[in-house]
């Protein structure tokens, strides 16, 4: 099985259609970084509104806010760092299709005769 996966991982396309993947999936990471930290900015101004409000009700609704808030900082700053180490490991990715593509170009591709 493991000399299958090997076989497989190094054929060109199989890294080349992996590389994709994670530039998709990356794209898509940032995009759920960038809307948790709008949202967490929504409720902090919702958060403000309410906590300057002179009814204690909507002042505990505010403190709420503001811990949801938090929390979708830290989530958005979770993502933040997860799409930069990806985006680590794609730069490695693409320093490994680099070396394929020098072997590939340094073969003599085609027979003359």
């Amino acid at each position: 099985m493991s000399s299958l996966l090997n076989k497989v991982k190094s054929w060109g396309w199989v890294k080349t259609l992996g590389l994709v993947l994670g530039g998709i999936l990356l794209a898509l990471a940032a995009g759920r970084a960038a809307s948790k930290k709008a949202a967490a900015d929504r409720k902090d101004q919702r958060a403000a509104d309410l906590l300057n409000s002179q009814i204690s009700n909507e002042i505990q609704k505010g403190k709420k806010l503001v811990e949801s808030a938090q929390k979708d900082k830290d989530k958005a700053v979770e993502l933040h760092q997860a799409s930069q180490k990806r985006l680590e490991q794609m730069a490695e990715n693409n320093e490994d299709m680099d070396s394929i593509a020098d072997r590939f170009n340094s073969k003599r591709v085609r027979r003359s005769g």
